[in-house]
């Protein structure tokens, strides 16, 4: 199956690569609910931050500011600060995982009534 997508919007860090079917990346059961991920990788620079890879499993500490939020990196038990915009939720995770399902299920475009082919006098 051809792969449409932009290269740079492809995530392969989640599943295979050559994997082009209409199958989840990565299994429902990996993305757990109680957890946020990282969708970047963050370089701790200052005290207080925390350093994380992409795809991190994180716990939500604290989102009470609106740029930076306060985590748990699971795998390494740092705790810190990263910017809000580099979390994303499992539901985001999902619907991201998801998005090449998405297209693989729309319908084919059926012809349109005004075609030429299709009279609409009577």
């Amino acid at each position: 199956m051809d792969d449409d997508s932009d290269p740079d919007e492809r995530d392969g860090d989640y599943g295979d690569d050559d994997d082009r079917s209409s199958s989840l990346s990565i299994p429902n059961e990996s993305i757990d609910f109680d957890l946020v991920y990282s969708l970047h990788s963050f370089a701790a620079t200052v005290e207080g931050q925390a350093s994380v890879v992409k795809g991190d499993s994180l716990v939500l500490m604290d989102d009470s500011n609106s740029y930076w939020w306060l985590v748990r990196v699971l795998k390494t038990q740092e705790i810190g600060y990263i910017p809000a915009e580099n979390i994303e939720t499992p539901f985001e995770r999902l619907a991201r995982l998801n998005k090449h399902r998405n297209v693989d299920v729309r319908a084919p475009s059926r012809p349109s009534i005004y075609s030429r082919n299709n009279s609409f006098h009577s």
